[in-house]
């Protein structure tokens, strides 16, 4: 029965063998565009759940198209991003690393990376990902991983290059709040208390309602000397945080001392 077909198929003409192969695939070339279109469907869910900061079922969604597209970049910097937010950070790591595989100029997958490393405290693997990235001339964000070099160093405890670094990204960037907030910190560290409270009042100035900032110039005063201008900032710090934070808890229990000396 087998070699009968098989007679027969070798009996058809060349054309006819073309034409089913072209069908063959014409229909596994649509199955594919199907499957991207909803895997991009599937994505798109995931970042409004991400936007909103409903990540496990951002994560549900980008698994979901995963099963689809996997070769998605912008998926696996999103599948990256989901489990970052999620504090699984090697896996985090894994995704970011797949999305520079499909796509190695995808910058922002990049950036992500480093900061995936940073949060692992992981700082001299992170550092050379910023520093490539600052080199990029096409990179369009440009401050972002000058200031993470920026934090890196600091955390590093090296205050002199933390302080280039965020000087770098408010030259780029003067409303940048985070840098001029870490600025400030590292103002601080160097004993430079002047310039400290310099950078922390235009960083409150840009963002009021940031209860961390308070707290960092309350400190700044304090160290100054201006106790009631410290001890305003920390009740400021206490009313704009989330009364269950650990900024307010820390405000609160600065304000207290400042109160009972």
């Amino acid at each position: 029965m087998v070699s009968g077909i098989s007679k027969r198929l070798s009996s058809l003409p060349v054309v006819l063998c073309v034409a089913l192969s072209v069908g063959i695939f014409a229909c596994a070339g649509t199955q594919k565009i199907e499957n991207k279109k909803q895997a991009e469907a599937f994505r798109g869910v995931g970042e409004a759940y991400m936007a909103e900061g409903k990540y496990t079922l951002a994560l549900r969604e980008f698994l979901k198209a995963e099963k689809l597209n996997a070769d998605d970049h912008l998926l696996q910097g999103d599948l990256g991003m989901a489990y970052m937010a999620k504090g699984r950070m090697d896996e985090a790591i894994s995704r970011f690393k797949r999305a520079l595989q499909i796509k190695p100029d995808f910058a922002p997958a990049k950036n992500n990376l480093g900061t995936a490393y940073l949060a692992k405290g992981d700082f001299d693997r992170a550092i050379p990902i910023f520093e490539e990235l600052t080199e990029d001339i096409l990179y369009s964000t440009p401050h972002f991983p000058l200031y993470n070099l920026g934090w890196a160093y600091y955390q590093k405890k090296d205050f002199v290059k933390a302080e280039q670094y965020f000087l770098e990204a408010l030259d780029l960037r003067p409303e940048f709040v985070m840098a001029r907030r870490w600025l400030g910190r590292t103002y601080l560290e160097r004993g430079m208390v002047e310039k400290a409270v310099k950078e922390l009042e235009m960083a409150v100035q840009r963002a009021p309602r940031q209860g961390s900032i308070h707290y960092d110039l309350g400190r700044a005063y304090l160290i100054a000397g201006k106790k009631d201008l410290a001890l305003q900032h920390f009740e400021t710090a206490v009313a704009v945080s989330p009364p269950e934070s650990d900024i307010a808890e820390q405000a609160r229990m600065a304000a207290e001392d400042l109160r009972n000396r």
